[in-house]
């Protein structure tokens, strides 16, 4: 079912992936958003692939948003936190 929601997620998360792949391909596109230029792409290379990252997880996030818990929001992060297992010990006991 296609709601308002879910239009307004898959909507911003291709625009996200648009801004960030232009950030990851074009040194111009940098120029526009205002990336400060510097010798190497770094900061071109990060907001472009944050961008494109945040993109990924929206589409993801309407692509699957048929439960209520769904990413990494309040819900999602009890449900990842609780699935996690202790690491174990590598501590020796004293006798």
């Amino acid at each position: 079912m296609i709601t308002a929601r879910n239009r307004v997620l898959f909507v911003d998360g291709l625009i996200n992936l648009f801004l960030g792949g232009a950030l990851l391909c074009f040194e111009v596109a940098a120029d526009w958003f205002g990336v400060p230029l510097t010798d190497t792409a770094f900061y071109r290379t990060i907001l472009g692939g944050v961008l494109f990252g945040i993109g990924i997880a929206l589409v993801w996030e309407c692509v699957r948003s048929d439960s209520p818990l769904v990413g990494l929001g309040i819900g999602g992060e009890r449900i990842t936190v609780a699935k996690r297992q202790p690491a174990p010990s590598n501590r020796r006991r004293r006798s």
